[in-house]
């Protein structure tokens, strides 16, 4: 059996071989191509998806709501780009499940502020990102729901927070996304079901 140290192999030539042949990367095959109608699905829902957020969120701040001198309070996350390669491209994968997808931004907005507020505005910005994204991806692995969409949530959100003057940005933008997330997944549900191959 292997000896560990403090959770840590013993270095020796049989493990520092082993570990250096792992950086040729995995044995998995790529992803096959998709064939043309759904490729077509996945651009339909996609663009549909965006599209809706981005109307939505437009008409919303078109109203010309202001809190605090502060306007366009809705706004459209850059996670959602990859949220949607993972929900409308790779549908049946675990990553993708609608659980997954919410439990994994909840968390990321809940630890990002449980890290921001501590610190305040403008202090240790690299920390505040690094302890956020950090956190997130380790107790969403280990409580087995791992979203990568959420792990860059967590760079918006102390971006965002920190770029801010009033905590209404942050509010908004928990907002925002929670609209985007329900927006997104009644979009897969209704369009990744018209196929029969998915």
């Amino acid at each position: 059996a292997r000896k560990y140290r403090m959770g840590l192999p013993t270095l020796n030539k049989e493990w520092l071989t082993a570990y250096f042949a792992k950086w040729k990367g995995g044995k998995a095959a790529m992803p096959k191509r998709m064939q043309w109608d759904l490729s077509l699905l996945t651009w339909l829902a996609t663009f549909t998806a965006i599209a809706s957020m981005g109307l939505i969120f437009q008409a919303i701040n078109d109203t010309g709501l202001a809190i605090e001198g502060q306007q366009d309070l809705f706004t459209l996350a850059g996670s959602f780009g990859a949220l949607s390669t993972l929900l409308y491209s790779l549908p049946s994968a675990p990553l993708a499940q609608p659980r997954v997808l919410l439990l994994g931004h909840v968390l990321a907005m809940c630890v990002s502020c449980a890290v921001m507020y501590p610190f305040g505005r403008g202090t240790e910005v690299w920390l505040q990102k690094a302890l956020a994204c950090s956190i997130t991806v380790a107790l969403m692995a280990k409580l087995g729901f791992p979203h990568p969409p959420a792990g860059a949530l967590t760079l918006i959100f102390t971006g965002n927070f920190n770029s801010g003057k009033s905590n209404w940005n942050i509010l908004f933008l928990a907002i925002s996304v929670l609209m985007g997330l329900c927006i997104s997944v009644i979009i897969a549900i209704v369009l990744n079901n018209l196929s029969r191959r998915r």
